[in-house]
Parts: C-alpha cells; structure tokens; sequence
C-alpha cells in the first residue's frame, strides 16, 4: 500500500484561499506515543520533515521528506503526484505551529514553501518505477543536511538495522483507518536486501513483477519487534551509519496494507545523478 497519508483537511486552501484562521486540533496526535508503528517520538533527525500537499483537485496529502542539500528535500514521487502546493513543516506540533502562517507579519518559523518540485523523469505511478523526487525550498532552514550515501547498500548490510523516520501513523485502527500520525517518529527495522521475487506478497504492486524495479528496492523488515512504517510516511528516510555519520541509504515507498509486516524503500545510490542536477527556476515542475 503507499505509505501517503491522503485526508480532508485542505490547510493549504485555508492558508492561501483566505478563510478561517480557526482550523481547530484534531485528535490525531499523542506526543507520547513510543510508536513510526512500534517506534518512538524523534528529537534528533531535524533535517526530516512533513511535506504538506495540496493537489490539483482540491485534496490534500501528508508525506515526509529529509533535506539532503541547502534548501533541498528528497522525497516519494507519488507524494507529489498532481500537486498544486506544498509546504514543507520540521516542527513536531503541527496543528500547534499552524498559527504562524496567519501571524502579522509572517512569521514562519516551522515552515517553508516548496518553489519547486520534480518527480524524476522515468516515475511510473503504474509500476512505482523510480518513486523518488525532489522538493526546493523558498529559503533556508535552521538544520544541516543529512547526506545521501555514496555506496550501495547490499549484501554485506543484509541482517543490519537501519533507522527508519517519518511523520506517518502509529498503525490503523479496526476500520483500517490511519490513527496518531503528524508526529515525527523513528524506529528501527531489519534490512533484507531486494525484495524476493517469490512468494510475492499479499496485495503485492504490479512493479514487484519486475526485476529492474525490484533491484530499485530495499527490503525492510517490520515485523515485530521491529518498527514499520504506515500512511504519511512515504518520502521519509532510511539511515545507515557508514563511518560513524548517518546518510540517507533509501527513500520510504510503500508497504503491507496492515503496516506490520514489510516496507520498501528506493535506493538513493542509483539516483545521485537526478538528485544531484542543478537546481531549476521557482515553480518550474
């Protein structure tokens, strides 16, 4: 299932449509809750953020992202899918935080706009070919990047484990519903390697059927006691330590439709040339 998190709320109509500044705190979220699913809230990963979407047909969607470069996100392609808005939110309260995009004069300390976004050209919805973009920022932000990792990661990491983050939901509730998500949380789940070609599992994506698009993937266990990742985590990071520094080895894709069993995530080594291209014009995406 992807891992997006696609819900009613239109914030971003509210912001720039110019209606009511009282959008209200739903209760979605337990800032105490040790649960990514079975993980626990993050303080540490500043550079993770929760890209906030507006599309084109008037829905939204909550993703997240890691700054990578100055001012520049990576993230899932399918978060970006018909996109008319985005905004980009590293705080850790964000119903809380939303005031400041109504205070006089501006005053947007947890929030950035996006001024571009891109999808990389050989993205297939259809298959999950190549499920990676990237997000620029209107101007800086207060946090270092974390860094794309420089080697692939394969068969000598296999059996390690390998920081999960994201601002997606603690699980589902009986109704198969998203529940205490927008809270950025980090876990920890066990790396497989590729996905296997057989057995394919439950509710599999057609692109599993393709080894290119398997080679793309990593393979990450969340069964229990492992952590997994659920709805809104999709574009988030998975971390692997390489001489003592964190780096972004993977980019969350999608999952199992329970969030409990598996996540696969796309490898950033096989896409430093796009992640690397310069920099476009605002709104050119």
């Amino acid at each position: 299932m992807s891992l997006r998190a696609d819900v009613g709320l239109l914030t971003l109509s509210i912001l720039f449509l110019g209606c009511s500044t009282d959008v209200g705190t739903p209760e979605l979220v337990d800032t105490e809750a040790e649960t990514i699913v079975r993980g626990k809230t993050d303080d540490k990963h500043a550079a993770v953020m929760l890209l906030d979407v507006l599309t084109l047909d008037g829905g939204e969607r909550f993703c997240s992202a890691t700054l990578y470069e100055a001012r520049t996100l990576v993230t899932a392609a399918h978060c970006l899918e018909d996109a008319g808005l985005v905004l980009a939110y590293f705080g850790n309260d964000f119903f809380g935080d939303f005031e400041q995009l109504f205070e006089e004069p501006a005053n947007w300390i947890d929030f950035r706009l996006a001024e571009h976004w891109e999808a990389h050209p050989k993205w297939n919805p259809a298959t999950l070919n190549a499920d990676i973009a990237i997000v620029r920022l209107d101007r800086d932000v207060p946090m270092r990047p974390i860094p794309l990792a420089n080697r692939n990661i394969g068969k000598p990491y296999e059996g390690d484990r390998m920081t999960v983050v994201g601002y997606g939901a603690a699980g589902l509730d009986e109704e198969g519903f998203p529940v205490d998500a927008l809270v950025k949380r980090r876990g920890t789940m066990v790396y497989r390697g590729n996905p296997p070609a057989k057995p394919l599992p439950p509710n599999s994506h057609p692109g599993l059927h393709d080894k290119k698009i398997r080679d793309q993937l990593m393979h990450l266990d969340g069964a229990a006691p492992s952590s997994n990742a659920c709805a809104g985590d999709s574009g988030g990071p998975v971390l692997v330590t390489i001489k003592g520094e964190e780096q972004i080895a993977g980019v969350i894709s999608w999952g199992d439709d329970d969030c409990n069993a598996y996540t696969y995530a796309v490898r950033v080594h096989d896409f430093h040339p796009f992640l690397h291209k310069p920099a476009k014009g605002p709104k050119a995406h």
